[in-house]
């Protein structure tokens, strides 16, 4: 099976794949060196004008963050999670690999969830994706906002932007 879609290599791009793939898999689908990441929390932090952290968010703004770790326990199927290849990767090719019909999971930590897709998928106003840069984007929600099938999204934390990817 060959799954077409441009991963951008040495940055860092969502990934939810209707299959298992071990560590071995990883290293011959992204290359020797790729990294995969889980989603593992996430934190909102609310300030006042002066940048001090303050207590109500409706008179002051807020920043999110996403935290991620590395694993080497392979990437599970319909999961979706952070990867960076070593150079950039038009297509998987995989053989003897059974293919969950299961719908994609949603990953929530915190105020934020890691929505994983099957599908090209619109992203709705407010929420986040990786953009060919590897920086998280706000969707305005237009409809050049879109994620690719097997990519995923954040949603969550009423619209506070979240800091860069690291």
């Amino acid at each position: 099976m060959t799954v077409e879609r441009h991963f951008e290599g040495l940055k860092w791009n969502m990934v939810c794949l209707p299959f298992h793939l071990d560590a071995d898999a990883i290293a011959s689908s992204f290359g020797t060196g790729a990294k995969l990441a889980a989603f593992t929390g996430s934190s909102r932090t609310v300030h006042n004008a002066s940048g001090a952290p303050a207590r109500r968010a409706s008179t002051n703004t807020a920043t999110g963050s996403v935290e991620f770790e590395t694993t080497t326990g392979g990437l599970t199927a319909n999961t979706p999670y952070l990867i960076y290849p070593t150079a950039d990767v038009e297509s998987i090719t995989v053989e003897n690999k059974w293919v969950s019909e299961s719908s994609p999971t949603t990953v929530t930590q915190g105020s934020y969830s890691l929505v994983g897709t099957n599908t090209a998928t619109s992203v709705s106003a407010g929420d986040y994706y990786i953009d060919e840069d590897g920086e998280y984007t706000q969707s305005g929600g237009s409809t050049g906002d879109t994620v690719p099938a097997t990519g995923g999204y954040f949603t969550g934390s009423s619209g506070s932007p979240l800091e860069p990817v690291k």
